[in-house]
C-alpha cells in the first residue's frame, strides 16, 4: 500500500512534466521514467492513472502516442529508422563527374 501511496503522488508530479506538443529533453525523461514505473509495477500503475484526472489522462495517452508514432518519436528513433530506410532501399548508381577529354576505346 506504501508503494501505491508514492506512487500516486510520484506519477501525477511527472505527467504534469509532459509537454506533448513539444517535445524536449525533460519530456522525453520523464517519459521513459513512467514507461519505466509502468513495466515494473503494472499494477500499481494502472491503479494510480485510474484515478487521474482526465486532463492528466490525456497528456499521458496523447504523450505515449505520439512516442510510439513514426512522426513523434525520439530523435535516436527517428535516425534508426531514417538509417534502416536508407541502407534498405537500392540505390541507382550515379554518373561519373568527370568526362574524359581523350577516348580509349582503341586500346583494346
Amino acid at each position: 500500500m506504501i508503494e501505491q501511496g508514492m506512487f500516486s503522488i510520484i506519477i501525477p508530479t511527472v505527467i504534469s512534466l509532459l509537454q506533448p506538443g513539444n517535445p524536449t529533453g525533460v519530456h522525453t525523461a520523464c517519459l521513459q521514467q513512467l514507461l519505466q514505473i509502468g513495466s515494473e509495477s503494472p499494477v500499481h500503475f494502472k491503479a494510480v492513472v485510474a484515478q487521474l484526472p482526465p486532463d492528466l489522462k490525456e497528456k499521458l495517452e496523447t504523450s505515449v502516442r505520439q512516442s510510439a508514432s513514426p512522426a513523434g518519436g525520439s530523435s535516436q528513433a527517428r535516425q534508426t529508422q531514417a538509417t534502416s530506410s536508407t541502407t534498405s532501399s537500392p540505390q541507382k548508381p550515379q554518373q561519373p563527374t568527370i568526362q574524359l577529354k581523350m577516348s580509349f576505346a582503341n586500346f583494346s
